[in-house]
């Protein structure tokens, strides 16, 4: 009787995109005080699935966000993609900041082509080109990015990420400083380009309606040292109506169990 078990744990491992095994993380403070950002948290993001990742300021999202990129190392645990363990940066993963962090000197066909030529990747152009595309830059190909308004650098920074093609793309409140209008255009747009491309996804935000119009499973830190404290399933056919009552539904039990959070972390 155990045996259909034991193999059904070993399948649900192979098809895990990412997992973090008990994973934590502490800091030291300039006086040598340790601090403990992430206490143990364990979670698996299937290949495709967009996850966020929500939760009080400070409890550790970018941290593991960042271990999943391979900027930093957990204190204890694994965080794996594909079954390997993270131990560096790779391209199998692309990142996009809240800042666009661009370089200025290249146009934003320039910035683009950027990792596709360090890829040495064939057919360079068409890729280039459909990328332009895709976020919606056609017209732009020569700008370069102080010309272009918040927005439009962020699709860049994005089309960048993308273009060397990874497994996984790691967003870190890409849409964070945007005004309300942008945002919701690029939240809009965004849905497009994942839906073509279908990459797994782990976005990082404080948004609690930005994290419901967008993933599939949203992912709810506790304080710190944070732990998963809740996952919600966010079943509901997309672009979503925030005005629905099954999304609204969903954003109450989120919020106030965000809010339970937050109070924690200030108290």
């Amino acid at each position: 009787m155990d045996m259909p078990n034991k193999k059904t744990k070993r399948d649900a491992a192979a098809t895990a995109k990412v997992e973090a095994l008990s994973v934590s993380k502490t800091f030291k403070r300039d006086g040598g005080e340790e601090v403990a950002a992430i206490g143990d948290i364990s979670l698996s993001i299937a290949e495709g699935e967009f996850a966020a990742f929500i939760g009080p300021s400070g409890c550790g999202k970018s941290t593991l966000l960042y271990m999943v990129a391979g900027f930093e190392k957990p204190t204890g645990g694994k965080v794996r993609m594909n079954g390997h363990v993270i131990d560096r940066p790779r391209p199998d993963r692309g990142i996009v900041f809240q800042e666009y962090v661009l370089f200025p000197w290249l146009t934003v066909e320039g910035n683009i082509r950027f990792g596709i030529d360090l890829q040495k990747q064939p057919d360079a152009d068409a890729r280039v080109e459909h990328l332009i595309k895709l976020v919606g830059l056609r017209g732009f190909e020569r700008a370069y990015p102080h010309t272009l308004s918040g927005g439009m650098q962020q699709r860049v920074a994005i089309a960048r990420a993308l273009a060397y093609d990874p497994e996984l793309l790691l967003m870190d409140e890409p849409f964070g400083s945007l005004d309300a209008q942008t945002k919701r255009r690029m939240i809009k747009d965004f849905i497009t380009v994942w839906e073509e491309t279908k990459k797994t996804v782990i976005f990082v935000t404080h948004s609690v309606e930005e994290a419901l119009l967008l993933a599939d499973k949203v992912y709810l830190f506790s304080a710190r040292p944070s732990r998963i404290k809740q996952v919600f399933s966010v079943d509901l056919p997309r672009p979503r109506d925030i005005s629905e009552p099954s999304f609204i539904g969903i954003q109450r039990e989120l919020l106030a169990s965000l809010d339970e959070e937050v109070e924690k972390m200030m108290g």
